[in-house]
């Protein structure tokens, strides 16, 4: 058996690395989950005529990749009155109904809303619009001041 001599201090490291990427529920590491070039995805490409990454996160619930987030304007300071779109890569899959009971609980929790009937209200605009998700599967919220949200 051959022994490979790493060091201490290189050894800490590796260790400190591997802790946190499998303790810390929000811990990023500084990597490039997608290769592929948010640029050339048609929804941005509809919405944007110079579009421009704000900010990138990727969720891992330890250890498990859950999705990437990417934050998408032309300008580069964020603000309501600009253009902006947040794009969601999935790690994972998800039935709809997780993806329901997990958003109004973080909607209830947000806003501190108790009020059943309209947690009820925002439930039923949930399920006419959320689908089950596979992995693999991109969804986009696009924000404009003027018209709204579209979801793609």
């Amino acid at each position: 058996m051959k022994i490979i001599n790493f060091g201490k201090t290189i050894f800490l490291k590796l260790i400190i690395i591997f802790l946190l990427n499998l303790f810390c529920k929000n811990y990023v590491f500084a990597q490039q989950i997608y290769p592929q070039n948010f640029l050339n995805f048609s929804e941005i490409n509809e919405n944007f005529s110079k579009p421009l990454r704000l900010g990138i996160y990727n969720l891992k619930v330890w250890g498990f990749k859950i999705y990437n987030i990417q934050l998408i304007s032309e300008n580069n300071i964020f603000s309501y009155q600009n253009k902006s779109a947040l794009v969601i890569n999935y790690q994972r899959n998800f039935e709809k109904k997780d993806l329901i009971k997990k958003s109004l609980e973080e909607i209830s929790r947000i806003n501190n809303i108790n009020d059943e009937t309209l947690l009820k209200t925002y439930q039923n605009k949930l399920e006419e619009i959320f689908r089950d998700v596979k992995k693999g599967d991109r969804k986009t919220a696009f924000f404009d001041p003027k018209f709204g949200v579209k979801l793609y």
